[in-house]
């Protein structure tokens, strides 16, 4: 849930007060139009763990972790084009997961993964994992 600051509700406040009492000491009809300001999402953290089983006839599997404002909607970026806007689900409050395997024939790197939170009214903010990841190549 995006926060409103207690100084912005109080200066909020303040001005209806001052507005209201102006009002009815000159006896004025007062229209008042409310705009709500959001601060943008915050994300704390982006990480990923990478199963690689494609020597067992598996695949390479990322698991990205994100950690931010609860009750968003989440999505994450393995770049340079690899997968945009990969969903991720809410797990428990301000836990996002989600997951990408990764063809077999792709290996190589390093990748940048970029986690993403979006909030209707406030926007969009993104952060990446400071560490590239990397999918190995297969011996013959």
């Amino acid at each position: 849930m995006t926060r409103i600051s207690p100084m912005k509700r109080f200066l909020i406040a303040s001005a209806g007060c001052c507005l209201l009492a102006a009002c009815a000491s000159t006896q004025s009809v007062l229209e008042l139009h409310g705009t709500i300001m959001y601060e943008k999402p915050e994300i704390r953290e982006v990480s990923y763990t990478l199963a690689d089983s494609r020597e067992e006839g598996g695949s390479a599997v990322v698991k990205v972790v994100l950690l931010g404002d609860a009750g968003l909607s989440a999505s994450f970026d393995i770049t340079p084009g690899i997968a945009e806007r990969r969903p991720m689900k809410e797990t428990v409050s301000g836990r996002y997961e989600g997951e990408f395997s990764f063809p077999e024939d792709l290996a190589g790197g390093p990748y940048t993964i970029v986690g993403r939170l979006h909030h209707e009214a406030a926007g969009e903010i993104t952060r990446s994992d400071p560490t590239p990841l990397t999918i190995p190549l297969l011996g013959p």
